[in-house]
């Protein structure tokens, strides 16, 4: 890890390179390790190091907006067309939709691991944090008549990855997923997703009941 706390993108190297939504990935990796493995001890070390990465973003949250503010390094997301060398609308400038929900999508892992091993203080302050981004994101981005959610608060791109991502951190009312869900899947004016990020979205299908659709989803 760098000082501050992230992991960098690739090591060892001999030019440093720092990804910070790779460090949320390398989060998510511990708690999949966690949820399908029972080796605790090999897990738990990897708390401060965790709780490295969710202060780094927490300092780097817009707090008028209750969003992610500018961050610098990569913000890389997707190599996907309209995300100019993969960095998602907003990321580096301040204000992304797509940065802010894979931290709380991040965050509420980060909680349930922390509570397993008995930090409860710190999993109910991730808890509270992720509560405030996904309503400030919420708020600020989604666009009911379009029925999507937009890239950045002045909606001028929308993304099938911030609708994902906003489904998967509880960001939209359960209530709507199903209808967001449709919109993603059929709203061919979103940027779509890549090969790699499609596991989100085939996580998304699943989490809103519709993974009827994951076969005619492979021809997008």
């Amino acid at each position: 890890r760098v000082p501050e706390g992230l992991t960098q993108g690739r090591y060892p190297s001999s030019r440093i390179q720092v990804i910070p939504p790779y460090s949320l990935f390398w989060v998510s990796m511990i708690y999949d390790y966690w949820m399908y493995r029972k080796d605790d001890a090999f897990v738990s070390q990897f708390l401060p190091a965790i709780d490295a990465v969710m202060t780094w973003y927490e300092n780097n949250v817009d707090k008028d907006k209750s969003m992610l503010g500018p961050m610098r390094w990569w913000n890389f997301v997707d190599y996907t067309d309209g995300f100019p060398n993969g960095v998602p609308h907003g990321a580096d400038g301040g204000n992304s939709t797509v940065v802010t929900f894979q931290l709380t999508y991040t965050l509420n892992q980060a909680a349930e691991l922390y509570e397993y091993f008995g930090k409860k203080c710190e999993a109910d302050k991730y808890r509270q944090l992720a509560i405030s981004l996904n309503k400030g994101a919420y708020d600020l981005c989604f666009d009911k008549g379009k029925n999507a959610m937009a890239d950045t608060p002045e909606k001028k791109t929308y993304s099938q990855h911030a609708g994902i991502l906003a489904i998967l951190s509880g960001a939209i009312p359960e209530v709507d997923q199903k209808a967001v869900m449709q919109t993603i899947i059929n709203d061919k004016s979103l940027i779509p997703v890549t090969f790699y990020f499609r596991f989100y979205l085939t996580q998304a299908l699943k989490e809103t009941g519709l993974g009827d659709l994951y076969y005619p989803s492979l021809d997008y």
